[in-house]
């Protein structure tokens, strides 16, 4: 009896790597170091699945690792096992990828109908602070448009003020007058409506006037504008002859007595002088101007 069951614990498998055949252990120790404990570990691994330690159903290779000895480095997993880990990471990221672009088209489609008059609004004032006027009037516009209270925004209110100021290129002063007519038409803004009929009535510089004459006609301003100072000024500023005569036929179509100082003082308009011959460059309207003087003096 005792010499069966000596028998019977011999066919027991056992967990003792020192059982192990040592010259398969040992048989590469000329190798580095490192190559030597992964060839080790390897022999172990091999030896336990050999011997029948894994025997029972559910045993795995989990089993061999905790019988191999703690100096052992890890085993590099398999090729094959490797490369499906990559391949299913790589879908996944795929899979984010697509997930990520598909909500992007299907759900960022700009600011809401609620959101556009402020995007609008902030975006002119990015578009100011770095000096670019026009496209800044532009996205005001826009924002006002669309909501007419943010008119009264006070940051936009200063921005257009500096547009038209002396210093502002004669594009930039142009669109923001422009944009003036935007404010009284949208948004019936008192403030804008000053601004542009004092523009038009007595701005010293011609380019303003005129367009802000032409802008308070097309928004219903024109019959406060001061068209007598504004045409007087046309007459004393205009570039060439013609111009300034076109003015003198304004004078004459408003039939304002008040009009006949300034039409006389236009017929004579001399240049030159200093060895030069000097020339009356009003001479082109000297008749037109007489004329609207005997009209308006039978009124």
């Amino acid at each position: 009896e005792g010499a069966d069951d000596q028998h019977h614990q011999d066919d027991e498998p056992t967990d003792q790597v020192a059982l192990l055949p040592l010259p398969r252990l040992f048989r590469n120790l000329g190798r580095p170091r490192g190559k030597q404990l992964a060839h080790r570990r390897h022999v172990v691994q091999r030896e336990v699945v050999g011997s029948g330690a894994l025997r029972r159903p559910g045993d795995d290779m989990t089993s061999v690792r905790q019988l191999l000895p703690s100096w052992a480095p890890e085993v590099p997993e398999e090729p094959r096992q490797r490369k499906k880990r990559n391949l299913i990471g790589g879908l996944v990221v795929l899979v984010v990828l697509v997930v990520g672009a598909l909500g992007f088209l299907l759900f960022d489609s700009g600011p809401t109908e609620q959101a556009k008059p402020y995007a609008a609004m902030s975006l002119g004032h990015d578009q100011a602070r770095k000096d670019l006027s026009v496209p800044a009037l532009i996205a005001y516009e826009e924002a006002v448009s669309l909501d007419p209270t943010l008119a009264k925004n006070k940051r936009m209110r200063a921005n257009v003020e500096r547009m038209l100021s002396k210093e502002a290129a004669p594009e930039v002063a142009e669109t923001a007058i422009d944009f003036l007519g935007t404010l009284v038409s949208a948004a019936q803004d008192e403030k804008a409506k000053t601004q542009l009929i004092d523009l038009a009535s007595a701005s010293k510089d011609l380019a303003k006037r005129q367009k802000a004459l032409a802008v308070a006609n097309e928004v219903g301003l024109g019959e406060r504008v001061d068209l007598l100072a504004s045409y007087t000024l046309d007459l004393q500023q205009g570039k060439t002859c013609d111009d300034r005569k076109v003015a003198v036929a304004e004078l004459r179509a408003l039939g304002d007595r008040r009009a006949i100082p300034a039409l006389r003082k236009a017929r004579s308009r001399p240049r030159g002088g200093l060895g030069r011959k000097r020339v009356n460059t009003n001479a082109c309207l000297r008749g037109a101007a007489n004329e609207a003087v005997r009209h308006l003096q039978s009124i």
